[in-house]
């Protein structure tokens, strides 16, 4: 099968699984809980093609291929989870979107370059749409507490940033960073707080300057510190009141609450479902404080097993080398990268990714488009 070929039957699939996807979460009452047709057979294909991607295609024409691996991995183990434990066919599309939205991403781009310019269109009109819901949320607000749709507009940003001039990079992030602030977000406003530090020791050790850098970077920390006790009393405790340690059965927002009623779960987990999970948003489900694990490492384990715990942590060491790489080499694609892996090490620990894939896909989308323009740069080289 020609290259060309394989990308059109796989974009083709892909367009099938997200339409029968798409109709389901439109609330189509004809595909109900039961077994839908299309949908599974769309799957098949796709882990098939999948597959082929990975043993079959012209090793010359892919780099760091275990990426591929670790998707189809994670759509193979995914898919045994969520059979073993009877899952709802809403659960497929949210479970395995994220390395399909990889694969797509990757394959459009590394089908035709210039399909970055039409993505990054798409990524405006939902930065835009994210603006008009988080004013909305925040108006609602008062301006007076945090709004998760802060999320909606500053997770599509590292998208927007590829192959953006300097000037406007830089004004973009410094909007950016006013927009976290202002969400009063705690998650978001340290993910931006760690891109700048990140930005200012790459950019002062690469002059020389390391004793500047790290002068810098602490004043950053002391502004970003004073930042958020000036917004903490303009919204009268808005901000203290949810760092406090809150006791174990409060659970509302103890984060330490959570995490131990959660180890607890896994820890009378049997063998089975260690390795295969408990299914879908399983924490949620079964844990006596009604809340999701809020860390990433802990909501898998328990929803699809240790298994799939692997294949995350492999995802892990695969965007940090690519951030190393990008750093090493100064590439166009390190600024974006950098605050894409902040985005993803601060809500996997602190909040929640995987399990919202709405999330999720924002930041998988834009990886396999710089891992599409890294295989046809190294080809080129």
């Amino acid at each position: 099968m020609k290259n060309s070929d394989f990308y059109h039957l796989y974009i083709f699939v892909l367009l099938i699984f997200f339409w029968r996807t798409a109709l389901f979460w439109l609330g189509d009452n004809t595909m109900g809980e039961g077994k839908d047709f299309i949908l599974y057979t769309s799957l098949v294909f796709v882990e098939i093609l999948s597959a082929y991607l990975i043993i079959f295609a012209n090793k010359k024409m892919i780099h760091d291929r275990w990426i591929h691996e670790l998707c189809f991995g994670w759509e193979l183990i995914a898919l045994v989870c969520l059979v073993i434990n009877n899952a709802s066919i809403g659960h497929y599309p949210k479970v395995l979107a994220w390395p399909l939205f990889f694969e797509s991403a990757y394959l459009i781009v590394r089908w035709d370059f210039s399909m970055i310019k039409s993505l990054r269109k798409v990524f405006y009109w939902l930065i835009i749409v994210g603006a008009y819901v988080f004013y909305q949320s925040m108006h609602m607000k008062q301006f007076e507490s945090q709004s998760n749709m802060i999320y909606f507009l500053i997770l599509p940003v590292p998208m927007i940033l590829l192959h953006c001039n300097s000037k406007w990079r830089f004004r973009i992030l410094l909007l950016t960073s006013f927009l976290a602030l202002l969400s009063m977000k705690r998650s978001m406003m340290l993910a931006i707080i760690l891109f700048w530090a990140i930005y200012i020791f790459k950019d002062l050790f690469s002059k020389g300057k390391k004793s500047l850098a790290i002068a810098i970077s602490v004043i950053l920390f002391g502004v970003a510190y004073g930042s958020i006790e000036v917004v903490d009393k303009i919204t009268a405790g808005g901000l203290s009141s949810r760092t406090v340690n809150y006791e174990k059965d409060d659970i509302s927002n103890g984060r330490e609450a959570i995490y131990d009623v959660t180890l607890d779960m896994i820890a009378n987990s049997s063998d089975i479902q260690l390795i295969f999970g408990h299914g879908h948003n399983a924490v949620l489900r079964h844990s006596p404080l009604q809340i999701s694990a809020h860390n990433d490492f802990l909501e898998i384990i328990y929803d699809y097993g240790i298994v799939a715990l692997l294949i995350y942590l492999g995802l892990w060491v695969y965007v940090i080398k690519q951030f190393l790489f990008h750093y090493r080499n100064n590439t166009v694609y390190f600024i974006p990268y950098t605050l894409s892996i902040c985005i993803f090490i601060v809500m996997a620990c602190v909040s929640q990714l995987v399990l919202y894939v709405s999330y999720f896909l924002y930041l998988v989308m834009f990886w396999g488009v710089v891992q599409a323009s890294k295989d046809k740069w190294l080809i080129k080289e």
